[in-house]
Parts: structure tokens; sequence; C-alpha cells
């Protein structure tokens, strides 16, 4: 009988990853949350005040040319939830719940406006709306990792974040 050991990062006495390994793994998966954070936020952040800059009116009378009921009011939402979502999501704060606003926003920009167009976004195709939607879902489910300021107001004893539990391999 030929006995089968276990590859060094996948040792059952040392948990999923062993050692050095395992914290090497833990701090790329915050690094590329927190990379992903502010990038994403700065994004959110620049869209929502080119909306703001010319007034929101400009931007409800677009959405109106495709129908969408309350235009002015989802322009306003939309101009609020960059900006103010924007700065959330760079700090960490409510990221889940902000991200998971920013996937509806999103998918509603890519099913009501830009489907029809098709996928370049030179053609104001849904290829950038769509990468940013996936971007928003990750941070989602993913949440901000133990960078954000959210982190500092977990109460001890409660499950632990995705991202700390989350095993690759």
């Amino acid at each position: 009988m030929i006995l089968q050991t276990p590859p060094f990062w996948r040792n059952p006495t040392l948990g999923s990853y062993g050692g050095h390994m395992g914290t090497l793994v833990k701090v790329l998966q915050d690094m590329g949350l927190l990379l992903a954070r502010l990038v994403f936020g700065a994004v959110m952040i620049y869209h929502g005040w080119n909306r703001w800059r010319p007034g929101v009116q400009q931007q409800a009378d677009y959405l109106a040319q495709y129908g969408l009921p309350e235009p002015l009011l989802l322009a306003w939402g939309a101009v609020g939830l960059e900006v103010i979502g924007g700065f959330l999501i760079i700090f960490g704060i409510l990221t889940p719940v902000v991200a998971g606003l920013f996937v509806v926003e999103f998918v509603m920009i890519v099913l009501w406006i830009q489907w029809h167009h098709g996928i370049h976004v030179l053609n104001n195709g849904v290829e950038y709306s769509s990468v940013l939607a996936v971007l928003a879902l990750l941070l989602t489910v993913f949440g901000a990792g133990r960078t954000g300021v959210d982190r500092l107001f977990r109460r001890s004893g409660r499950r632990r974040n995705a991202v700390d539990e989350y095993d690759p391999a």
C-alpha cells in the first residue's frame, strides 16, 4: 500500500494553507480587494461627478429617451449612489450593500440602455458596464476584506468575513 501525502499547502494539520503560505494568500486577497475597492470607488466618483457637473436634468433627459420611468429620480439616484457610494467603497464602509446597489445599477444600464448597441464600448455597448457589474458583484460577495473600515465594527463571535474563509485551492 502506497501512502500519498497531501501537498504541503494542503496539510490538514496546518489548515488549508500551512504557515507562511496561508499568511501570504490572505495578504494577497486583502491587497486585491483593496486595489479593487480603490479603483472601482474612484471610477464611480468620477462617473457621478461627471453626471452632476452639467446638471442632473441633462442625465434625466438622456434616460428619458430610453423610456425609463421617473428619469429624474433615477438620475439623482445614480449620481448619489456613484458619488457617495464611491467614497463608501473606497473606505470599505457597508461594502456588500453598496456594491450590491451598484450591481443593480449596472445590470439595469446593460438591460435597459446598452444591450441593443452590441458589445463594444465605443458603440455604447455592454462591455464596460458589464465589467463594472462583475467587479461590483465580487465586492458584494467578498466584502471589503480585512482592510475595510467595516472590519473595525465587527462583533467578536460573529462569523468570519467570506475572504477570511476563502480557499482558492
